[in-house]
């Protein structure tokens, strides 16, 4: 091999090697990103379940609000300890009135950040989450986080996950 061929086989290879290291770990951090994302859709359908199975003031005479929703966020926050790069930013828990479910401006809500400490005033008390057939109420949680990349300069990305379920319906 001459010198100018070497000198060649560097430059190819001093040029190809970040282009296969970027598309590596791109595409392992998208990996993990999916892998959060499912996470997180677990975690809200884990908590959706809890809110509809404790109710509200039908099966929880002597509860309070803040009571039923603490095991709520808890419940989500432990599911999403399991992530690898998810940062919990709210936890919502709402009364659905669109028909998608989403969260829309005016639901009522309860909202809590990332630790699980209150944002604002509850406005869905018990009272509200009705449990008796046909009128049960549709309960929503939300979570909004971020997943925020190891690579520098890469940024984060916002996502946001819901599940939706009635309130276990309590017959007499």
């Amino acid at each position: 091999m001459q010198a100018g061929q070497r000198g060649q086989a560097v430059i190819e290879f001093a040029l190809v090697v970040p282009v296969v290291a970027l598309l590596l770990f791109g595409g392992l951090y998208t990996t993990i990103l999916i892998s959060d994302d499912i996470k997180a859709g677990y975690a809200v359908r884990a908590g959706v379940r809890l809110g509809t199975e404790l109710g509200g003031r039908q099966s929880n005479p002597t509860g309070s609000t803040a009571q039923i929703d603490s095991k709520i966020v808890s419940n989500v926050l432990a599911v999403m300890q399991s992530t690898t790069y998810a940062v919990v930013d709210e936890v919502d828990i709402y009364g659905v009135s669109s028909s998608d479910g989403t969260m829309q401006p005016g639901d009522l809500a309860d909202t809590f950040n990332g630790t699980g400490h209150p944002l604002a005033v509850q406005t869905l008390p018990l009272e509200l989450r009705l449990q008796s057939p046909p009128d049960e109420t549709s309960l929503g949680v939300r979570l909004r986080w971020h997943y925020a990349t190891p690579l520098v300069g890469f940024g984060s990305v916002s996502m946001s996950t819901y599940a939706v379920m009635r309130c276990a319906p309590i017959t007499s």
